[in-house]
């Protein structure tokens, strides 16, 4: 994702129990995520870029 702008418009169509989660990332993290990944029997986790 491209900035903090879109990382929140993503969160914003997570259930509320993991938009909390979401919404607790670091800043850093959301401006640099590619991915929100949602994995039956596992935690939410997300894919972070090198730039």
């Amino acid at each position: 994702m491209q900035s903090r702008q879109e990382y929140l418009r993503a969160v914003k169509l997570l259930p509320p129990s993991l938009r909390e989660y979401a919404l607790e990332v670091s800043d850093e993290i959301a401006e640099r995520a590619e991915e929100i990944r949602l994995r039956a029997g596992r935690p939410l986790s997300f894919v972070v870029g090198d730039e």
